[in-house]
């Protein structure tokens, strides 16, 4: 949706593939379709990843998303707990041990590996991996993450953000409860996502004309 609320455009994908997978699609189609109008783009936390944040700013727009928790296991360090020194292109772990650099995975992220004579004697080791690679992985675009996170800790990114509540989550609550929208009435892609683009269209065409009588 815009800022208003209008839907822009909608993408239907199966049930079990992930949020942060259908984003690259609609947001391809919306891009194409608005060119420069795009000074921003709020999304909740399931599209807070690397290479969606890194499509958002090469774009020459700003991403607006929320504190996501640290996927790692209760009891274990955080990411944050790892320091990356950008001078010697290492990450000290919280134990004051370096990882050095090894590769780029294809997925875009660093791997560094720990010497591991350094992770057996450390005191720290059961809080830090159960796993034999004591490997640490570093995102390509870890400084945009930073980034996101200073725009989070804005004025302006924390209201952009909530615009979200008033926008995408209301226009998905009543496509939900007010047009049948939590079951599917046909099978397939292509007929789902027929049905759901004919709802849409007429949700945005009762926001216009709700819009026309009221300044009417």
């Amino acid at each position: 949706t815009d800022e208003h609320g209008y839907i822009l455009d909608v993408v239907t994908t199966p049930g079990n593939v992930h949020d942060s997978q259908s984003f690259k699609p609609l947001y391809k189609k919306i891009v194409n379709r608005f060119k420069n109008q795009i000074d921003g783009i709020a999304v909740d936390s399931a599209y807070k990843t690397p290479a969606i944040v890194n499509m958002i700013t090469g774009n020459g727009q700003i991403p607006f998303m929320p504190y996501k928790r640290p996927m790692t296991k209760k009891g274990f360090f955080k990411t944050y707990e790892f320091v990356y020194d950008e001078y010697y292109g290492n990450v000290i772990c919280p134990n004051n041990k370096t990882l050095d650099y090894k590769r780029l995975s294809r997925d875009g992220f660093y791997i560094f590996e720990a010497n591991e004579a350094d992770c057996r004697t450390c005191p720290l080791k059961s809080k830090c991996t159960e796993g034999k690679n004591k490997q640490y992985i570093l995102s390509i675009h870890h400084d945009k993450m930073d980034y996101v996170e200073d725009i989070r800790h804005t004025e302006y990114g924390r209201q952009c953000y909530k615009n979200r509540s008033k926008t995408v989550e209301r226009i998905f609550g009543d496509f939900k409860e007010k047009h049948n929208g939590r079951y599917t009435h046909y099978r397939g892609i292509k007929k789902v996502s027929n049905e759901q683009l004919l709802v849409f269209a007429a949700m945005n065409m009762k926001k216009m004309a709700m819009y026309l009588d009221k300044i009417a």
